[in-house]
């Protein structure tokens, strides 16, 4: 029957072609995109001022230290006369 090897032969090749496309990333794979420095720039910049306000935080944390120990040691000295 005519109609029967037809019908096999463009189910074949629909079956074929649909094989092929979801083969194709695996056959020819895109190239991958290098043009991400500048976000990862943009993010190494944000972590350094993140950073950066962490450290001043810190120094000031020292200093109302620094202060409260002195007064602290004031507070505790005998009074001069």
């Amino acid at each position: 029957m005519v109609v029967d090897r037809f019908t096999k032969f463009v189910l074949g090749v629909i079956a074929f072609s649909l094989c092929l496309n979801a083969l194709s990333p695996w056959l020819s794979p895109t190239s991958a995109n290098a043009n991400d420095d500048f976000a990862i720039e943009r993010a190494i910049g944000n972590i350094t001022k993140e950073i950066n306000r962490v450290a001043d935080n810190i120094g000031q944390l020292v200093e109302i230290e620094a202060e409260r120990l002195e007064l602290e040691i004031r507070a505790t000295r005998p009074a001069l006369k």
